[in-house]
């Protein structure tokens, strides 16, 4: 995978984004490792929100790992977990 990451980069100067079963921190950091400019999760949060016993353990299981996943996804010099910055998951932490 890592070399179709480089290969499609080589052709475009559009962000490449990785997805297919990311679901996991390292999984995240693996990708980014790769070059990617970033991962794909939604079905991750979709499956994190519907497998809880409640609305709201669904939200608490969402939030944790949309905060894992970012820190995962985070390349070196990239704002740090906790800062707001007006992306999509800022705006999920309520930080946007």
């Amino acid at each position: 995978m890592e070399g179709l990451v480089k290969s499609l980069k080589s052709v475009t100067d559009k962000p490449v984004a990785v997805g297919f079963g990311i679901s996991k921190k390292e999984q995240a950091q693996e990708v980014v490792k790769w070059g990617a400019d970033g991962v794909i999760v939604g079905s991750a949060l979709v499956k994190a929100l519907g497998e809880a016993a409640s609305p709201e353990a669904g939200l608490a299981a969402l939030k944790t790992l949309a905060e894992e996943l970012r820190e995962g996804s985070n390349r070196e010099g990239a704002k740090p977990k906790g800062s707001s910055g007006g992306g999509f998951f800022a705006r999920l932490m309520g930080k946007a």
